[in-house]
């Protein structure tokens, strides 16, 4: 697929801002990114690249959160993630991703709305609700890149703290496009082309971790969850109207 330098241009501005919203929150690449880049690229292909994007900003970010989050709580999330993802993936050439969304968008904008209205509980963290989320997500993540809202929302209302808070989706969604990649990678759905592409965002992929995690440190402890919630609510909004607009 051969695009011109200004549909170049606009997929590089569009990863850069979306690297900016995925280093600050640790997660929303593909909320801000998905959207354009489907103008561009085909939906598989929108998919394989943010996947792509986002493992690389974790690898900037490693050291921010590896080793930092304990491990023995995230082993159920991280188990069902990988059955979820597998799911996910294979799904992803046979179901109707528009109703899916449509069904994803409601629960995320129920779940932010209840999120903004109850507050969080650093001790109702346990198997049953970090495996469901673990599920959901990866689900998600092997049909469109977007396995963070369950992650988001298990984690917003299981920790109090800004910064582990942001370590814990990191960690967890590092993992998920790690899967999501193996997932791809074995049911043949990332084209030749679209490293050529990520090869091409990389300048913006890595200026936009860098600008990212410049404003979480001034701003992040204030405004993290806030910003997270916006963003969250916004997930399932888009993810509601994209489905709608298909489906009627």
């Amino acid at each position: 697929m051969e695009l011109s330098l200004a549909s170049l241009s606009a997929i590089w501005a569009t990863v850069l801002f979306a690297s900016i919203i995925r280093t600050f929150t640790g997660f929303g690449f593909a909320l801000a990114a998905i959207p354009i880049l489907s103008l561009f690229l085909s939906p598989i292909d929108s998919v394989t690249l943010s996947t792509l994007v986002v493992f690389a900003i974790s690898l900037f970010r490693l050291k921010t959160f590896w080793g930092l989050s304990p491990i023995k709580p995230m082993l159920p999330l991280t188990a069902m993630l990988l059955v979820g993802t597998a799911l996910g993936a294979y799904l992803l050439k046979s179901i109707s991703v528009e109703h899916f969304r449509l069904v994803a968008g409601l629960l995320v904008v129920a779940a932010s709305i209840g999120l903004s209205v109850f507050k969080t509980n650093d001790r109702s963290e346990n198997a049953l609700g970090s495996s469901m989320a673990g599920l959901i997500s990866g689900v998600m993540n092997g049909l469109f890149a977007m396995g963070g809202p369950a992650i988001i929302a298990y984690t917003l209302l299981t920790e109090s703290d800004a910064r582990l808070s942001r370590i814990k989706i990191m960690a967890i969604l590092f993992v998920a496009t790690i899967l999501a990649l193996i997932s791809f990678t074995f049911a043949g759905l990332i084209s030749l082309h679209v490293p050529i592409y990520f090869i091409l965002t990389l300048p913006a992929i890595y200026l936009g971790d860098r600008l990212g995690n410049s404003l979480f440190e001034k701003y992040g402890e204030r405004f993290y969850r806030r910003v997270a919630l916006v963003i969250l609510f916004s997930v399932g909004l888009s993810s509601t109207f994209y489905g709608l607009y298909f489906w009627l």
